[in-house]
């Protein structure tokens, strides 16, 4: 691990998270 693409899935995630706890 540690490759630039598991750093733009894990903001995905991450936006994806905030998106629910905004909810």
């Amino acid at each position: 691990s540690g490759s630039p693409f598991q750093e733009r899935e894990n903001r995905e995630v991450i936006m994806g998270i905030r998106s629910h706890i905004h909810v």
